[in-house]
């Protein structure tokens, strides 16, 4: 978002147009990281981490385990952020999941 939040969510809109164009898990999984990177920005973290679980669930289905680790790590970084009872231990696993997959990648 690099701070133009008008920008960023302009580029969301054509990422989430292009998604709903092409029908693909995969553009769709991508739409909504980038939503959820821009909520995130916004501090919007609720809707951020709506938009990550949808783009986590979609790079799943997809097979694509490194933006499903990134997705997982957003939203570990969010919920220990943000500190809500239960979000510390969820931040905690959404870490400990996205490192085993990176690891499983072979990504240092």
């Amino acid at each position: 978002a690099e701070s133009d939040f008008a920008a960023a969510e302009s580029f969301c809109q054509r990422l989430d147009e292009a998604a709903e164009q092409y029908a693909s898990r995969l553009w769709l999984a991508m739409a909504r990281q980038s939503s959820g990177e821009l909520a995130a920005a916004r501090g919007r973290l609720d809707a951020a981490l709506a938009y990550y679980a949808e783009a986590q669930a979609g790079f799943a289905s997809a097979g694509n385990e490194y933006e499903l680790a990134r997705c997982l790590s957003a939203i570990a970084e969010i919920r220990l952020a943000r500190g809500t009872p239960g979000d510390i231990a969820a931040g905690r696993e959404a870490q400990l999941e996205s490192q085993r997959i990176l690891d499983n990648l072979g990504v240092a």
